[in-house]
C-alpha cells in the first residue's frame, strides 16, 4: 500500500514564529478524512542562549478527539541548555474522519521566552501509512560538523522519512538529495533557525537532512512504513457465469445485489468467434470498457473486460450481455466478478499470450501479492480443463464449434502469478490474464453474488 497525504486539507499544516515571547505553537485547523490512518508532527526549536524550553510537547488542542491516540513522541534530541536547540517527532493513530481540529507544541518547562526563538510545526494526515514505527535516529551537532542530516539503516522500500532540524545561526539550510523542505525560518536576532522535510520517494534514503555551515544544534528523522495491504478474502457466493451455443449472446441476470460507488466489475469472455470488433459486453446499469482480447485467426477470441459502478446503486434484476454478432459458430462463455475495495482508477496490468501448440499451459504476471487475478482461456478442441495448484476454476465448459473454453481466478499471496492448466484435447490454446490493483485503505473482496 502507497502512502499519500489526505485530501482533506493542503497538507503539511505549517505554523511557526520567529519573535518573543512564545510559550507554545497552535496550528490552523484542519479536517481528515476515514482513509487517514496516522498524524505525524514534526517540531524544531531554536533559542540561542534564551531559556531552556526543555523537551518538546505535542498534543491536540481541546482535548484529544475520540477517535484518535494522544500523540507519542517517537524521535526526541534536546542538544544544549542554554542554547535550547530541540528537535522531536510525534504521531497519533486515528480511526476515522477528523473535522476542525489542531495542535499545539511546546515545552516542558512552559516558559514565555523573550528571546526571539525560532519555532517551526509541521502537521501531516497519511494514508496508507502503518502505524507500526520504522527506524529512527537523532544527531547533535556539537561544534564539529555542519552537516544536519541523518544517516539510517534498514529504510524498507515505500516508507516515507520525515525530518526536523535546529541550528544555531542565520546561515541557509540546503536540503541532501531526496529530502523536501517544508519550513525554514529564522529568528530575528538571526541566530538561531530551524528546517522541517521529508523524504517521499520511498527509495530507501541512507541520509535525510540538510547541509548548512552552522555547527551547532541537532537534526531528528523517523521512517513511516506502508501499511500492508490486507489479503483479499472472498465472501460467501460463486461468480456468475452464462453460456449460449445458438443465437448471437450469452446473458446473465443478476440476483438480489446491491453496487457500492467504486465496485469493480470484471467480465472474462470467450467466443468461437475470431473477429474482436463483433464482441461486446453491455448492460448491469454499467459502462463497460475492453482490456484485453487474444483472437488468432479464424481460431477463436479470449476478452476481459471491466467497469466501475459510479455509485450506489441496486443492481437486482440487471442484465448483463455478451454480445457475438457471428453467431453462426456458436459456442461462447461469459463469466462476471465483483470486486470490492479494488483500485477504482482502471490502471490495469494485463498480459496476453498467441497459441501455444498443446494442450498445457499457463501465462504469468508480476505483480502485487495482494491484487486480484482473472485469467481466461480457449481450446481448439471440443475438452474440458484441469487447473494448475494455483488457479481456481469458475467456469470450464466444452460448447458449440469444437472448442473448450475455461474462466478463473487466483486470490493467493505472492507477485508473481503463474496460471494454467491442461485441456483435454487440443493442439493450441491462446489465453489472456489480468491483474486487478488492490485499494490503497482496504484489501479486495471478492464478493459472490445475491450478497
Amino acid at each position: 500500500m502507497a502512502i499519500s497525504r489526505d485530501t482533506g486539507a493542503s497538507f503539511p499544516i505549517i505554523a511557526g514564529q520567529i519573535t518573543g515571547p512564545v510559550t507554545t505553537v497552535d496550528t490552523a485547523t484542519f479536517n481528515a478524512s476515514s482513509a487517514t490512518t496516522l498524524i505525524v508532527v514534526r517540531v524544531a526549536i531554536g533559542n540561542f542562549q534564551g531559556t531552556d524550553w526543555g523537551t518538546p510537547t505535542c498534543v491536540w488542542i481541546g482535548g484529544t478527539p475520540a477517535n484518535a491516540s494522544a500523540f507519542t513522541p517517537r524521535e526526541v534530541s534536546n542538544y544544549g541548555s542554554a542554547g535550547s536547540y530541540r528537535t522531536a517527532i510525534f504521531t497519533a493513530t486515528v480511526t476515522g474522519v477528523l473535522t476542525g481540529v489542531s495542535v499545539r507544541a511546546g515545552g516542558t518547562n512552559s516558559i514565555a521566552d523573550a528571546n526571539n526563538p525560532a519555532v517551526s510545526v509541521a502537521v501531516d494526515a497519511l494514508t496508507g501509512a502503518s502505524t507500526t514505527m520504522g527506524t529512527s535516529a537523532s544527531e547533535p551537532h556539537d561544534g564539529v560538523s555542519a552537516d544536519h542530516a541523518v544517516a539510517l539503516t534498514g529504510v524498507a522500500a515505500g516508507s516515507w522519512v520525515f525530518v526536523s532540524a535546529s541550528g544555531e545561526d542565520a546561515a541557509a539550510f540546503t536540503p541532501v538529495s531526496g529530502t523536501t523542505e517544508d519550513d525554514e525560518r529564522h529568528n530575528s536576532g538571526a541566530d538561531a533557525g530551524v528546517v522541517i522535510g521529508v523524504n517521499t520517494a520511498g527509495n530507501s534514503p541512507t541520509s535525510v537532512g540538510w547541509s548548512t555551515t552552522t555547527t551547532w544544534g541537532t537534526t531528528s528523522a523517523l521512517e513511516i512504513l506502508a501499511a500492508a495491504v490486507p489479503a483479499i478474502t472472498t465472501v460467501s457466493g460463486t461468480p456468475l457465469t452464462g453460456t449460449s451455443t445458438v443465437g448471437s449472446t450469452a446473458t446473465i441476470t443478476i440476483p438480489a445485489s446491491t453496487w457500492l460507488t467504486n465496485d469493480v466489475i470484471v467480465a472474462l469472455v470467450t467466443t468461437n468467434n475470431n473477429t474482436v470488433d463483433v464482441n461486446t459486453i453491455s448492460g448491469g446499469g454499467l459502462t463497460w470498457a475492453r482490456r484485453a482480447n487474444n483472437t488468432p485467426s479464424g481460431a477463436g477470441y479470449v476478452g476481459i473486460y471491466t467497469a466501475v459502478a459510479a455509485s450506489n446503486q441496486a443492481a437486482s434484476g440487471q442484465v448483463i450481455t455478451l454480445t457475438d454478432d457471428d453467431g453462426s459458430n456458436g459456442g461462447r462463455s461469459l463469466t462476471v466478478y465483483v470486486l470490492r475495495g479494488a483500485d477504482p482508477s482502471q490502471s490495469f496490468n494485463l498480459v496476453t499470450v498467441p497459441a501455444v501448440g498443446t494442450a498445457t499451459w499457463t501465462i504469468s504476471l508480476t505483480g502485487q501479492s495482494t491484487s486480484w487475478y482473472g485469467v481466461v482461456a480457449h481450446s481448439d478442441a471440443a475438452s474440458t480443463m484441469t487447473p494448475n495448484g494455483a488457479t481456481t476454476e469458475d467456469a470450464d465448459n466444452s460448447l458449440g464449434g469444437g472448442t473448450g473454453n475455461f474462466q478463473g481466478h487466483n486470490a493467493s499471496s505472492g507477485t508473481t502469478q503463474t496460471l494454467g492448466g491442461t485441456f483435454s484435447a487440443g493442439t493450441a490454446v491462446w489465453r489472456a490474464m489480468i491483474e486487478i490493483l488492490a485499494a490503497q485503505s482496504a484489501g479486495i473482496q471478492m464478493l459472490g453474488w445475491g450478497w
